[in-house]
């Protein structure tokens, strides 16, 4: 591999507060975490713990392993990368492998050193560096985006020649408040050399966030805008949909690349925006920047229900039921926090009289039992989140009385191993797993701003839904009773 490649370069490291010693090496890029293989030790395998004088006035020093800490420490380390890449900065890394001579003083050893991530194109201090401004892509993004508007191919008559227009759309933009800023959509556009077979435009999205207070971290920039995107666009579009580029600008306008171990760098197949639940404008940019606004009031749900999206072929239907049904009690306590099924007068008194009628050395464990006696139960609160479904609702969740039963069953029976009977319930689970499905779809998109109307129209045409509602009423008749297959 060379120099040039883009996944892995040779140069010189450093530790951020020591540049006066340097190691040659490379850096890999095609691996999840940034992973630096040194030719010369950078850290110091031991760690002094005592010293001790001796009578004869000469030291004593005791030292244990460097690497074997459970919290082991981490550096930040700088490095000039040949090719174009130029300078770089590994954040937080950490030794995961040495290569000692033993009894040979002058040998410093080889090392491995991994890094959380690595910034190209600059010598950061660490882990707090702040950015006005970040630019990323995801997978699917052009699909979602939908930016057809603008070009046009005219033909004269009898196909003798051909005229070819593109004029790019303005940049959209939409606010954030809750993490102050700007979200843009824009696009990239250029034009391969033309050949005597084709002529072809490439036009690529790309997502552009702008704070208008002191900036972000990296990690602050993942929590806060990057990541949501990602779990709101997997779920609108039923594929994962990962960020595959991340680049942080700095003061003068340079920006630089993020190898971070959330990017995916694998190739984003072409795909029609007819497959996604929804693409815009149904689903605006607007509506994405209402949805990080509501990072903090909704996570980790969303990231739940997209990691269930991105992984449904890698896991066994028990653990999607488990997973999902999690996800949507979650859900309904993030939406309703509040939500009681009694006033908290009415629950002490009714605790009261339940602890004078148990005997003494039982009233803890009654009052324990008893503790969260005003919250609605797990079933209560999937009927509640299956009300903000609507009509749909009928479609969805069937009986939803009878559904909340049998997905409350299941998840206890797979939480505490209680019922073996896999074999003649798998039909059972895959029917409530795809409805847990449906419903957190729904209802998460509507937290964006999208109106339940779209959000329905765009689910209903779908094959998969329809599929979904053929097997309820065969698998599960009795919750699906009012369904039929011409219904369906």
């Amino acid at each position: 591999m060379t120099d040039g490649d883009t996944s892995r370069w040779s140069g010189r490291f450093w530790l951020a507060d020591a540049p006066e010693v340097t190691a040659g090496g490379w850096l890999d890029a095609s691996t999840r975490w940034p992973t630096a293989d040194l030719a010369e030790a950078l850290t110091s395998p031991y760690r002094r713990t005592e010293a001790t004088q001796q009578p004869n006035g000469s030291w004593m020093i005791t030292a244990d392993s460097a690497d074997d800490d459970v919290q082991p420490a981490t550096f930040t380390v700088h490095g000039f990368l040949r090719g174009t890449e130029g300078r770089v900065t590994l954040v937080d890394a950490e030794n995961t492998g040495r290569n000692m001579t033993l009894n040979v003083l002058a040998d410093r050893g080889s090392e491995r050193l991994i890094a959380r991530y690595a910034v190209l194109g600059d010598h950061l201090d660490g882990p707090h560096a702040r950015f006005k401004r970040v630019q990323f892509r995801l997978k699917h993004l052009d699909a979602w985006a939908q930016l057809r508007e603008g070009l046009s191919v005219r033909f004269a008559e009898h196909g003798s020649h051909a005229q070819m227009n593109y004029a790019g759309a303005e940049p959209q933009t939409a606010a954030t408040i809750t993490t102050p800023g700007s979200l843009t959509l824009d696009a990239t556009f250029r034009l391969p050399p033309p050949s005597v077979v084709e002529v072809r435009f490439i036009q690529r999205a790309f997502l552009m966030w702008e704070s208008s207070a002191d900036g972000l971290s990296v990690d602050q920039l993942w929590a806060r805008v990057l990541d949501p995107v990602r779990s709101l666009l997997t779920i609108a579009s039923g594929d994962d949909c990962p960020v595959t580029t991340m680049h942080v600008q700095v003061e003068g306008g340079r920006w630089l690349r993020v190898l971070h171990p959330g990017i995916d760098n694998s190739p984003d197949e072409l795909r029609s925006g007819r497959d996604m639940v929804l693409t815009a404008p149904a689903l605006s940019l607007s509506d994405v920047a209402t949805w990080l606004d509501q990072v903090d009031r909704l996570s980790p749900v969303p990231q739940l229900v997209a990691g269930h999206v991105a992984r449904e072929r890698d896991q066994v239907v028990e653990s999607q039921v488990l997973e999902l049904a999690a996800a949507a009690e979650g859900l309904h306590r993030r939406l309703e926090p509040d939500e009681r099924v009694m006033t908290d007068e009415q629950a002490r008194q009714i605790r009261s009289a339940c602890l004078a009628a148990v005997p003494p050395d039982s009233r803890q464990m009654v009052a324990n039992r008893l503790g969260q006696l005003a919250d609605p139960t797990f079933r209560q609160r999937l009927a509640l989140l299956a009300d903000r479904l609507g009509n749909a609702a009928a479609d969805i969740t069937g009986v939803t009385s009878l559904w909340t039963r049998y997905v409350a069953e299941a998840r206890n029976g797979f939480a505490h191993m209680l019922d073996p009977r896999r074999e003649t319930d798998v039909e059972h689970s895959i029917v409530l797993r795809d409805s847990l499905r449906w419903m957190l779809t729904i209802v998460l998109l509507a937290q964006a701003g999208v109106s339940m109307e779209t959000i329905m129209r765009r689910v209903s045409g779908r094959q998969d839904y329809q599929f979904f509602l053929r097997r309820a009423s065969a698998w599960l008749p009795g919750v699906y009773a009012g369904r039929s297959d011409e219904d369906a």
